[in-house]
């Protein structure tokens, strides 16, 4: 039963990659309009029909009979013929298909694969000239909608091949380039007895889960995993390779804290450091029976949060097929290593039908809460007041949400997520005492649950009708929540849908300084239009 508790959590990808990302457009634009759009509200720059960049972006990077295409002659001139790949290729196929969702796939007509920031450089400054041609960029591909970091009719650049890790132990930090996993980020640290505020998956890549923000077991003493970073190795557009740190372009430092791809490529993070290698959690999957004695339970957890930091607990409703009901599982965790820690004894009293709780290594509890891979994931992201009223409604409407899917899929066809978990005012003072980020936490004016609602079917033609129906219950969530004053204007990006604006809900001095290090370190817009997917600064 204990991988099966790891199916329960469903597809929990608690660190999605929006690292960054594309969109079909074009990019012949003027270096001018672009500024006047990231220095102006409500502008994109330079968009046109999908078909009309397609067709452009197709004649420069299809191979072509000469032996090239346009940007494959240019990246073979600086060094890079070795590292593309190309759909005749036997390898394709392998290169573009890591992505954790079946949602985020798609056939680009190129990948690059760099195997050093220089080279990533080199890349980075040759597509930028390329008229009509997009690229994305992919660290791990844990994000779940199309286009989060990769792209059709594009080139990929596929960081994946970054994944040198050194720990430094006179500054007791732990450098991690931007293609790795944190499996793979643990396990080093804890070889030299530290760990990291990381994804809690470990098959979860570095980059997106990073600039996105970051929920970590350690988030109550390390506030969000992009609050640990204690420098940012960068490329710009236009090929320099530059650090970003509280000493030196530390604007940019703190607008990759939470402001994602909108600056440059992030090529390695260096991290702050625990002195704990040993967690004790794991998953208790209790009666849905249990809920009201969970809510109340965790309501208290979140106002008394600050006095219980070294332990976490969330709670997340899903429809599981194997029991063919809805199930509650709860997550929980010490990561100071406390078996049965006093700050979650009302917790533990509450029955559960399977337990995974136990001590372990961080390496092997990150392998322990993988979540199932290779689904078609939908996604909703939502931010309420800690009010036990919402919690309470949350129950009751994802049990209509899983009986209106069970019209039309399959019982062993899908499965649902109805996810709450901490987000107090400690989170944002944490980030503030470690220098600052753009999440705007500090904004919500008091102790919040975030919300990830999701529907992953296994069936393609069962997409558009379960979303349809995600949609139906997120909405009815948003106008209760609002009916009764508990719902916050704020999204967590890493759990955000495509149609979700989260960067907007960060407040306006936070979206001004994503606007301003944009502008600054990125003046031509390569990153809002030739790299054009993820959530742009140019679309507020």
């Amino acid at each position: 039963m204990k991988s099966f508790s790891v199916l329960t959590l469903l597809s929990l990808c608690l660190a999605q990659t929006a690292f960054a990302a594309c969109r079909t457009r074009s990019t012949d634009c003027s270096p001018q309009s672009v500024c006047d759009a990231i220095s102006k509200p409500g502008a994109f720059p330079c968009a046109t029909t999908e078909q009309q960049s397609a067709a452009q972006c197709s004649q420069a990077a299809t191979p072509g009979s000469d032996g090239g295409s346009v940007i494959a002659s240019r990246l073979k001139e600086v060094g890079l013929g070795e590292q593309l790949v190309y759909p005749q290729e036997s390898r394709y196929h392998e290169v573009v298909t890591p992505h954790w969702s079946l949602t985020a796939q798609l056939t680009p007509y190129c990948v690059v694969q760099p195997t050093t920031t220089e080279e990533v450089s080199k890349a980075v400054a040759v597509l930028a000239k390329v008229e009509g041609c997009i690229f994305a960029v992919r660290s791990g591909g844990h994000c779940v909608w199309p286009g989060s970091s990769n792209c059709d009719n594009g080139i990929v650049i596929d960081l994946g091949k970054l994944n040198g890790i050194e720990y430094d132990r006179e500054k007791k930090v732990v450098k991690v380039q931007a293609g790795c996993r944190w499996r793979d980020v643990y396990r080093k640290a804890e070889d030299n007895g530290v760990t990291v505020s990381g994804g809690r998956e470990g098959a979860v890549g570095v980059g997106g889960f990073l600039c996105g923000g970051g929920f970590s077991w350690l988030i109550p003493r390390s506030g969000f995993g992009c609050d640990t970073v204690v420098q940012f190795e960068v490329v710009l557009a236009d090929g320099r390779i530059i650090q970003a740190n509280s000493h030196e372009n530390s604007d940019l430092f703190t607008a990759l804290k939470g402001g994602s791809c909108n600056f440059g490529i992030v090529t390695r993070f260096d991290l702050e450091t625990f002195p704990e290698t040993q967690v004790w959690g794991g998953v208790n999957i209790c009666h849905v029976s249990t809920s009201p004695k969970h809510i109340e339970y965790f309501v208290d957890y979140i106002d008394t949060i600050e006095e219980k930091a070294d332990s976490s607990y969330g709670l997340v409703w899903a429809w599981e097929p194997r029991f063919k009901d809805v199930i509650l599982t709860v997550m929980m965790s010490n990561t100071k290593g406390v078996v049965d820690p006093p700050a979650l004894a009302d917790v533990l009293e509450v029955p559960a039908m399977v337990s995974t709780v136990e001590s372990r290594g961080v390496t092997e509890f990150a392998l322990h809460m993988e979540s199932p891979e290779k689904l078609y994931n939908l996604w909703r992201s939502a931010t309420f007041s800690n009010d036990a009223r919402i919690l309470h409604k949350l129950v009751e409407t994802h049990r209509d949400f899983v009986a209106r899917l069970r019209e039309r899929i399959p019982d062993d066809g899908f499965n649902t997520i109805c996810f709450a978990q901490a987000l107090p005012t400690l989170y944002a003072k944490r980030g503030q005492d470690r220098g600052g980020n753009v999440l705007g936490v500090e904004n919500l004016g008091g102790n919040c649950i975030s919300f990830l609602g999701a529907a992953n079917v296994k069936d393609e033609q069962h997409v558009e009708f379960a979303s349809g129906v995600l949609q139906d219950w997120y909405d009815s969530l948003i106008e209760y929540a609002k009916s009764i004053g508990v719902w916050k204007d704020w999204l967590y990006l890493n759990y955000s849908d495509k149609s979700q604006n989260p960067l907007q809900t960060y407040g306006q001095e936070n979206v001004d300084k994503i606007r301003a290090a944009a502008l600054k370190y990125d003046p031509k817009g390569v990153f809002q239009t030739k790299c054009p997917g993820g959530f742009k600064i140019t679309k507020i």
